[in-house]
């Protein structure tokens, strides 16, 4: 498939990133107050795929609306280990007001972690996204359903393919869950002809 020819699948990454953290009874208004409240340190939990970084993201926009430093280390299976001299250098450059975000938290090991929270300073907040609780207080449990993988297909669908049918439920199931790997199942589908076969049948 040709860059221009992907640029119009509506599964594309530059759609993707436009989505935002989709609430269910909360708000992120309500998040905020509820982070505030817990000293601007706490943890964002749930399997791959269910919105953590999204919602990480969107909660460092707001602070950095507010005036507020936000400082990024990003952890993956691939890239677990912390840049030499960071810890450091974290110390040196972070004052008591910014928010340091660490997503994909689990990657450390516990001696790193320790290490890690121990050098920021007292007022200095702390979010997280990790697979499982523990490391700081909970904030959220991030979790997904197959209707909100409906709501978000239909939001990427709204303006040129209104009537489309597509069968998320199989997708959600066979994922587990993970609205990454969904997602990613749907662009490849997009992009073979499959999902415009199943518009005809």
């Amino acid at each position: 498939m040709s860059v221009q020819a992907a640029r119009f699948n509506p599964f594309a990454t530059e759609h993707l990133v436009k989505i935002r953290y989709q609430f269910e009874t909360d708000s992120l208004e309500g998040l905020i107050g509820q982070l505030d409240a817990m000293n601007r340190r706490a943890a964002l939990v749930g399997p791959e795929g269910h919105g953590k970084t999204t919602l990480q993201r969107e909660i460092a926009a707001h602070y950095e609306s507010r005036g507020v430093t936000v400082h990024w280390i990003r952890l993956t299976r691939d890239r677990r280990v912390l840049p030499t001299g960071a810890i450091p250098e974290l110390r040196r450059i972070l004052k008591a007001d910014d928010l340091l975000c660490v997503d994909g938290a689990e990657q450390m090991n516990w001696w790193t972690w320790r290490k890690l929270i121990r050098s920021l300073p007292a007022e200095t907040g702390c979010l997280i996204t990790t697979h499982q609780p523990g490391l700081l207080p909970t904030l959220r449990q991030c979790e997904t359903t197959p209707e909100l993988l409906d709501r978000i297909v239909a939001e990427l669908l709204r303006s040129g393919f209104p009537d489309w049918k597509i069968p998320t439920k199989d997708v959600f199931a066979r994922h587990r869950g993970d609205l990454r790997l969904c997602l990613f199942e749907l662009y490849d589908a997009y992009a073979s002809g499959e999902l415009h076969e199943l518009q005809r049948s």
